[in-house]
C-alpha cells in the first residue's frame, strides 16, 4: 500500500457520505481526497487515519468513533468485523436495504446509461439471520489472531482453528463459536466436530506446507423438509474418520445424509470429487412451492430458500402467459425453469456445467415435467444456428449468468435470436448494466425489481425485464 509522505495521517471531524458497493464508508478529505473507510457507514462523523492508496484507491480505518450515524446497528455476531462475512452487521437492516437501492438504481443509470422507469421497492427477505441453506468451513492448523491478542501480554493461543478464511489470507482460518447464519443444528455440529478432533489430536490442513488431516465440512439443510447434510473433506481416510462418522450419527440424529470426501490435491475447491454416503440418500429434497428439488453436495441452489421463493416467483409474474417457447440461459441446476415451468408449452434450459444439467435433468423428472429440456455447453458457442434450428426461436428468454455478465458473444445471439421478451436476473448489478446497455438499441427496459437475498451482506439481487421495440 501506498504510503503518504509529509502529511498528518490523521484527520478528525470527518463525515462519512456514502457506501461503497463493497460494504465500506466512502468519506472526503479537505484537499478532495476520496477515502473507502473499513466498517464506517454514512452519518458517522469519525477521526480518520489515511492508511494509503492500494489499486488506486485511498483506504482509510475509523481511528475514533466521534459521532455514530443513526443508521448504526449492534452487531450481533462477536466475530464481527474478523470474519469479513456479513460485513454490514453494524448496519440497521432498512438502510441496508436503502443503500442497495440505491446501488442498483446506480448502476443502471450510470454504468448503463438507461432510461428507466421507477423501479420498485427492494424485496426485504424474511430472516435477516438464520437464512443460508449452506455454508463451507475450513479446518485450519493456523488460527488467525486478532490484533488484540497479538497486542496483549497473555501467551498467545495458537491452537487450529475451524471457521472461515480471514480474508484475503489463504493459509489462515477464523475460529468460529456462532455463526448467525446458518440455522440450528449447524453450529452444535461444527463445535462438536472441532472438540472431539482436537482431543483425539486429528491434524488440521496447513495450506503451505499440505500436511494435515481434516480440510473442510460442509454443512447443507432444507427449510421445507429439515433435511440435513453434513460431509467433512478430508485429505485422506482412517479409522478415525469412521469414528468421527459414527459420532455425528449418534449424537445429531438430524442428519438424514452423511458421508465425506478425500482432497489430495493443492487447493480445497470439490467440484471434481466424488463424495462417498455412508447414511441416508446422497442428496437432500428441498421445495420451492409446488416443486421439488433433489440437492446433492456439489449442486448449484440458491443459499437463501424463502427469498429464492420470491426471486423465482417475479420472474414468473413477469414472463407472458402461454409462451410457445421459452430459453432458460445459466440455467443451473433447472431450478428457474422448474418454477416458471406452467408459463411455457417448452422449455429449453443451457448450462455450462455438465453435472448441474445432470441435476436439472433429475428434478425435472422428480416433478413429473416432460415439456423441460437442458443442454451442456459453452453458453457463447451453444447459441448458434444449428441451435436454433433444432429447438426453435424462443418467445422470451430467462438469463441467470454469474458475476462476470454476459459473453459478449451471448448478447450478440440475444439479439440475433429477438426474443419479444429477456428477463435478466443478476447478482451484479454493474456487469447487468454493462450488458443492457449494449441492448439497448433493440431492448427497452419496463421493470426493475431489486431482491436482498444475502441480508448483513453489500450483494444484491437485481431482475430486469425487457421488452423488443
Amino acid at each position: 500500500m501506498g504510503q503518504v509522505p509529509g502529511m498528518s495521517r490523521l484527520f478528525p471531524h470527518i463525515e462519512v457520505a456514502d457506501l461503497s458497493t463493497d460494504g465500506r464508508g466512502i468519506a472526503r478529505l479537505e484537499d478532495g481526497k476520496v477515502v473507502f473507510v473499513k466498517d464506517a457507514i454514512p452519518g458517522d462523523v469519525i477521526t480518520l487515519q489515511l492508511l494509503g492508496k492500494r489499486r488506486k484507491v485511498w483506504e482509510g480505518r475509523v481511528e475514533t468513533l466521534e459521532q455514530a450515524s443513526s443508521q448504526r446497528a449492534r452487531p450481533l455476531c462477536q466475530h464481527f468485523g474478523v470474519c469479513g462475512g456479513c460485513r454490514n452487521q453494524h448496519m440497521r437492516y432498512d438502510a441496508q436495504l436503502t443503500h442497495k437501492q440505491k446501488w442498483v438504481a446506480d448502476a443502471l443509470t450510470r454504468i448503463g446509461k438507461l432510461e428507466l422507469p421507477s423501479l420498485q421497492p427492494i424485496l426485504a427477505a424474511p430472516e435477516a439471520y438464520g437464512y443460508r441453506n449452506k455454508l463451507e468451513y475450513s479446518f485450519s492448523a493456523k488460527r488467525w489472531l486478532t490484533s488484540e491478542e497479538v497486542s496483549g501480554q497473555a501467551v498467545l493461543d495458537k491452537s487450529p482453528a475451524l471457521g472461515f478464511h480471514v480474508p484475503g489470507v489463504f493459509d489462515k482460518v477464523v475460529q468460529i463459536d456462532h455463526c448467525h447464519l446458518q440455522p440450528d443444528p449447524g453450529n452444535a455440529i461444527r463445535n462438536r466436530v472441532h472438540q472431539w478432533a482436537r482431543a483425539q489430536g486429528i491434524a488440521y490442513y496447513d495450506n503451505k506446507a499440505h500436511t494435515g488431516l481434516l480440510r473442510n465440512l460442509l454443512i447443507r439443510s432444507a427449510q421445507a423438509t429439515s433435511q440435513l447434510m453434513v460431509l467433512p473433506i478430508v485429505a485422506a481416510t482412517g479409522p478415525w474418520l469412521d469414528e468421527l462418522l459414527a459420532l455425528l450419527r449418534t449424537e445429531f440424529p438430524q442428519i438424514t445424509s452423511l458421508g465425506y470426501m478425500v482432497n489430495s490435491k493443492l487447493n480445497d475447491s470439490y467440484h471434481d470429487l466424488e463424495p462417498v454416503f455412508v447414511y441416508g440418500q446422497p442428496y437432500i429434497e428441498e421445495h420451492l412451492g409446488p416443486w421439488r428439488f433433489q440437492v446433492g453436495p456439489k449442486s448449484f441452489f440458491q443459499t437463501n430458500t424463502r427469498q429464492a421463493k420470491q426471486l423465482y416467483q417475479q420472474v414468473y409474474d413477469l414472463l407472458p402467459a402461454e409462451l410457445p417457447l421459452l430459453y432458460d440461459l445459466y440455467c443451473g441446476t433447472g431450478s428457474i425453469g422448474i418454477y416458471v415451468s406452467g408459463k411455457a408449452r417448452r422449455i429449453v434450459g443451457v448450462e455450462y456445467v455438465e453435472a448441474a444439467v445432470a441435476d436439472a435433468r433429475v428434478n425435472a423428472g422428480l416433478n413429473h415435467l416432460r415439456h423441460l429440456d437442458f443442454v451442456a455447453g459453452d453458453m457463447a458457442k451453444v447459441l448458434n444456428p444449428d441451435f436454433v434450428r433444432m429447438h426453435g426461436r424462443p418467445d422470451a428468454v430467462i438469463t441467470d449468468p454469474p458475476r462476470a455478465g454476459m459473453d459478449a458473444a451471448v448478447v450478440q445471439a440475444l439479439l440475433q435470436l429477438a426474443p419479444q421478451t429477456v428477463v435478466y436476473v443478476s447478482c451484479n448489478p454493474a456487469t447487468q448494466a454493462r450488458d443492457l446497455a449494449l441492448m439497448a438499441d433493440a431492448y427497452t427496459v419496463d421493470h426493475v425489481q431489486p431482491v436482498d437475498m444475502f441480508p448483513q451482506t453489500p450483494h444484491v439481487e437485481n431482475i430486469v425485464r425487457l421488452q423488443l421495440r
